[in-house]
């Protein structure tokens, strides 16, 4: 799975160079993605054989059917009423996957960058991941008590996201359309999310270029926004999941590790490219020493 996404942006970067008569060759021949899809079959073939030989026996809902996307809920029902194989359920599971790795690593890192450079930032969370812990251990419950840490994240993900672009979310009108509020758009008109723009609009997030970690934070308990709630100012995917690992290996991290950058103070640039896009430095150092608690 981490060789594919890596291969993925190594074939993108070769393949924007490349004339548009030669992408379809070049791709095949001088990628290694082919290659990833049959190692990926390799792994799961004995067992999308055997949901595909069930299917057929007992029809599309049998009784204790996965709820799982890979087996149960979509990936080979699709693939079966395409008339498709096993090769194309390897290659949907790659991408579905895609997504979750590197925007992962990016959220991980942007988080840990801006706990590395607030240290009474990185004892207010580890107050509150104690609390929840002692209280629930390392569950799921505790995790969900950590509303401080969530607001935390909320704001990495506003200020530092791993979509945080000038721009987002480029969808391709196939067919004309006239949106809710009148606007046509005829096919073949590109729309996009202006992320950037959107999140720090000081309509939307007074001072908004000021990074509070608590700006989301509701101390008396009230409904309080999500690092998983999307709206019309705050466009980051919402990913249950996600949050939940995210929160998990940060809480980790500050209950039992003080962290600080290689340079004091200074938080690691993100690394911008001509693509739009807004990485955290893969080059930067982070510093890690455990905690002495009596």
């Amino acid at each position: 799975m981490v060789h594919f996404e890596e291969d993925v942006g190594k074939a993108v970067k070769f393949l924007a160079i490349l004339p548009g008569f030669m992408k379809r060759v070049a791709g095949r021949k001088a990628t290694v993605i082919d290659k990833r899809v049959q190692q990926c079959l390799d792994y799961l073939r004995p067992a999308i054989d055997d949901r595909m030989a069930t299917m057929t026996r007992f029809g599309k809902n049998w009784a204790d059917k996965p709820a799982c996307y890979f087996g149960g809920a979509w990936v080979i029902d699709e693939v079966v009423a395409r008339n498709q194989g096993p090769e194309e359920v390897a290659r949907i599971v790659l991408f579905i996957n895609f997504g979750a790795i590197s925007t992962t690593s990016a959220a991980i890192l942007q988080a840990l960058y801006d706990i590395s450079v607030r240290p009474e930032l990185a004892n207010t969370l580890r107050e509150e991941v104690e609390a929840a812990v002692a209280e629930e251990g390392w569950t799921k419950v505790a995790i969900n008590k950590m509303r401080k840490f969530d607001s935390f994240l909320r704001e990495c993900e506003r200020h530092n996201g791993p979509i945080i672009n000038a721009l987002s979310m480029f969808r391709n009108i196939l067919q004309p359309v006239t949106l809710s509020d009148g606007k046509f758009l005829p096919k073949g008109t590109t729309v996009v999310t202006p992320t950037f723009a959107t999140h720090f609009d000081e309509g939307n997030y007074p001072n908004a270029a000021l990074f509070d970690p608590l700006r989301s934070y509701k101390s008396d308990k009230a409904v309080q926004p999500q690092l998983t709630t999307t709206s019309a100012d705050y466009v980051t995917p919402g990913r249950f999941f996600v949050s939940n690992e995210l929160k998990a290996m940060l809480a980790y991290i500050v209950a039992n590790y003080d962290v600080k950058p290689e340079y004091e103070d200074v938080r690691p640039e993100n690394l911008r490219t001509r693509s739009l896009t807004n990485n955290p430095s893969d080059i930067a150092r982070v510093l890690f020493r455990r905690r002495q608690v009596d």
